[in-house]
């Protein structure tokens, strides 16, 4: 299930072509990355999808999931930071109170709590937008 949900995620951003714009290509595709590791020869400014947990809140009658996750939009720092502002405020735009379809669960709510700024290093910045999806079991 969390596979789904990270896809219909991905699927979701890279559809949209104001995003899109903001990103670099990675294999003739937008620089967004699902797995845990961003490959070494990915190119900045890119997205990086992120678990950051996955809670059971099951009930005597349902099964049911609380999944927060971070979205990295990751830029280099010696130019213009409007651009990687622009993006963040794009996925939240996507994201914050939409509606996703999976094959196993139902989407209750999904929220977006705020845009951070993260600075790593010198070569390496960027802004987390961090989702919260609530699951009921089909």
């Amino acid at each position: 299930m969390l596979n789904e949900l990270i896809k219909a995620l991905f699927d979701l951003l890279k559809a949209d072509a104001t995003l899109i714009k903001y990103l670099s290509t990675y294999i003739g595709l937008p620089s967004i990355f699902t797995a845990d590791a961003v490959p070494n020869d990915a190119r900045l400014p890119y997205i990086a999808i992120a678990l950051v947990s996955d809670t059971s809140v099951d009930t005597k009658d349902e099964l049911g999931r609380d999944i927060w996750l971070d979205i990295g939009v990751w830029y280099d720092p010696r130019g213009t930071a409007v651009d990687i502002n622009d993006a963040a405020e794009r996925v939240r735009t996507l994201l914050h109170k939409k509606t996703i379809t999976l094959a196993s669960f139902e989407l209750l709510s999904m929220t977006v709590s705020n845009i951070i700024s993260v600075a790593v290093d010198p070569d390496y910045n960027g802004r987390i937008v961090s989702i919260r999806v609530y699951l009921e079991k089909k």
